[in-house]
């Protein structure tokens, strides 16, 4: 995932700890097969984030105190969190992750 093209409206931000939550999906989808398919669907996670977040995911809850909105997207069995700016074109992913059933699903059951 990049952190930000100048031609982007947007700014997309994310930490250590979400990089490396892509970084561990992304050996998982070798061993499993689904290599391409993550890739894919993080490209297209990137893109979006970066053109049009505020239409791409689901509010869920305004931060009035960081002047921010969460949102949520399921695509191809993962869910991506992350909150927009309302002031400012940035964009913070905060967490991608499977759905249970998943085959990136690592869990208990």
């Amino acid at each position: 995932m990049s952190s930000g093209d100048p031609a982007s409206p947007y700014k997309l931000l994310l930490n250590g700890w979400v990089r490396d939550r892509i970084n561990r999906l992304q050996r998982l989808s070798v061993v499993i097969g689904l290599r391409d398919q993550l890739n894919a669907t993080l490209q297209e996670v990137d893109s979006a984030l970066q053109v049009h977040p505020t239409a791409w995911g689901d509010p869920l809850k305004v931060l009035h105190g960081l002047r921010m909105v969460k949102y949520r997207r399921l695509i191809h069995r993962l869910v991506v969190h992350y909150a927009v700016h309302l002031d400012h074109p940035l964009v913070w992913l905060t967490s991608v992750e499977p759905v249970r059933g998943s085959p990136l699903w690592v869990g208990e059951g």
